[in-house]
């Protein structure tokens, strides 16, 4: 029996193999080493932005009066330290401080 393309046992073959592609791409992304490669290509990204973000100028003003504003690594916003690299250790350690002055206070009475 002569097959022509396009007859149903070709159809299902092709389409057996997607099918069981598409399987083997599963288990392969499922895999630890897949896993940690996406976790390194995500760390990467998120780097490359972050260096980019650093570069960039923050601008005050208008026309002839337009001032480039100072890169800080910690300010103080509303009444919180804030860093520049998103750590909150300098946060912590100034509210310690707070409550242990406020601590003081309450002990003399």
């Amino acid at each position: 029996m002569q097959r022509m393309v396009g007859d149903y046992h070709d159809a299902h073959s092709v389409d057996c193999n997607l099918v069981q592609r598409r399987q083997e791409d599963m288990r392969t992304r499922n895999s630890g080493t897949c896993q940690l490669g996406a976790q390194k290509i995500t760390q990467c990204k998120a780097a490359i932005t972050s260096a980019l973000a650093l570069r960039r100028e923050f601008t005050v003003g208008e026309g002839n009066t337009i001032q480039v504003l100072e890169r800080v690594e910690v300010f103080k916003y509303l009444g919180r330290l804030l860093a520049q690299d998103d750590d909150d250790v300098q946060a912590i350690r100034n509210q310690i401080r707070k409550a242990r002055g406020h601590g003081r206070e309450l002990a003399k009475y």
